[in-house]
């Protein structure tokens, strides 16, 4: 697990190359144990909760400039992934 850094804005804010040489200081044994992933992941699983943008097996129609249908192509990356369309690329509530 990496985190997501985030370039903030501001006069007295660090800078990202900053936080990157912080991060790689850390000490090798300064590890998340499985139980705090599973729990950080858990938190943050926003699965089927809006629409993505890109590639949707419920898109019709002509092409926009954040929606489209799936192609075969797509559908076999996905594959590769293990990713199926249907479930999780899916608005579930």
């Amino acid at each position: 697990m990496a985190p997501t850094l985030i370039q903030e804005v501001g006069e007295e804010v660090c800078p990202i190359e900053a936080k990157r040489v912080e991060l790689a200081n850390l000490p090798a044994d300064q590890r998340l144990s499985d139980d705090d992933v599973a729990t950080i992941r858990a938190i943050g699983d926003n699965t089927g909760c809006m629409a993505l943008k890109g590639a949707s097996p419920a898109h019709e129609g002509d092409e926009q400039p954040d929606r489209w249908a799936l192609s075969s192509d797509l559908v076999a990356a996905g594959e590769r992934w293990g990713i199926d369309p249907e479930r999780d690329l899916a608005v579930v509530h």
